[in-house]
């Protein structure tokens, strides 16, 4: 990536910054849990080129969906002088939304998650072999700028709630890189005989990084859902619908979470509008199914040669 250009002119200066410095960083969510990268493949376009334009990255992204308030923060940056940036999100109900409040150029394509080939994550031989129930925990987390004190003994009890809910069967928990990275949920995992997983890191900085931690962020949670039978949330997260999607049962059990924000009790109750069903109990996929594919623009998968005709990118460069 090109720096930008400094000139001094006495006590001012001018900065010039690249075109694709100022693309890479308008842009930037594309690389979100490895969204890019997908559609790229997809397509079987080169992973040299850039999306020009807004990609959703989140069933429950505020804004950008019907049930949640819209702001006119969600218009898309502007390309050149007087035209703005296309929109591209999951479903067509998103983009009637966004459509009837004045946002223009939007396409639905479906979620990056439904171009990858689950089967390949699939290990088959585990499911043969085995019947038993297996149950993975989503705990709630703080973005990974904000610091937070983890409590021992509040760890070693909410692992106990988890424990009864799964009929203290094998039971996975699926963290948040920065908890995995945390030597106390490594040392009660460790105490309690519960295995710690982190399927990696949802962006990078550079957000453009291709570490394979976040290209295949996405690849990896199909991996360890598809290893489980039923998955507990202790918060909501677009992570619900893909357990849905690949058949899991699903039960919501927020009671247990250690913080309640304004933000993060805004989100539970849109997940709540959703699948009200799945609030402290467990609830089966096939029940779910349909709504959960509304979401995540099942309708709106599209081909290769459409995906080529509804995105724009270009060839960029990028360096870490």
């Amino acid at each position: 990536m090109k720096n930008p250009f400094v000139a001094n002119f006495g006590p001012f200066s001018l900065t010039i910054t690249p075109r694709v410095t100022r693309n890479l960083e308008k842009f930037s969510i594309q690389f979100a849990y490895g969204h890019r990268e997908i559609l790229l493949d997809f397509m079987g376009v080169d992973r040299s080129n850039v999306l020009l334009g807004v990609l959703q990255h989140g069933v429950s992204q505020l804004g950008l969906t019907p049930d949640s308030e819209f702001t006119r923060s969600n218009l898309a940056p502007r390309i050149g002088l007087f035209e703005r940036a296309p929109h591209w999100v999951y479903s067509e109900v998103t983009r009637n939304h966004l459509i009837t409040n004045g946002v223009k150029n939007v396409e639905a394509i479906g979620a990056p998650w439904n171009y990858l080939e689950h089967n390949k994550f699939r290990d088959n031989s585990l499911l043969q072999s085995n019947s038993d129930s297996r149950f993975i925990v989503f705990p709630q987390h703080r973005n990974a700028s904000i610091e937070e004190e983890v409590s021992r003994s509040d760890l070693h009890n909410r692992i106990a709630f988890w424990k009864e809910l799964a009929n203290n069967q094998e039971l996975t928990i699926c963290v948040f890189w920065s908890e995995f990275l945390n030597p106390v949920w490594q040392q009660v995992c460790n105490e309690e005989g519960v295995k710690l997983f982190s399927a990696g890191i949802g962006d990078t900085i550079p957000p453009w990084s291709p570490h394979l931690s976040r290209v295949e962020f996405l690849h990896n949670l199909s991996g360890i859902l598809q290893k489980h039978t039923h998955s507990i949330f202790e918060r909501e997260t677009t992570a619900i619908f893909y357990a849905i999607s690949l058949g899991l049962d699903v039960g919501y059990f927020p009671t247990t979470r250690p913080f309640f924000d304004s933000g993060s009790i805004k989100m539970h109750d849109l997940i709540l509008m959703k699948f009200p069903e799945i609030l402290n109990q467990f609830v089966c996929a096939e029940t779910l199914m349909e709504r959960s594919d509304v979401w995540l623009g099942r309708d709106s998968i599209r081909t290769p040669d459409e995906l080529k005709s509804i995105l724009k990118y270009e060839v960029s460069i990028f360096e870490n």
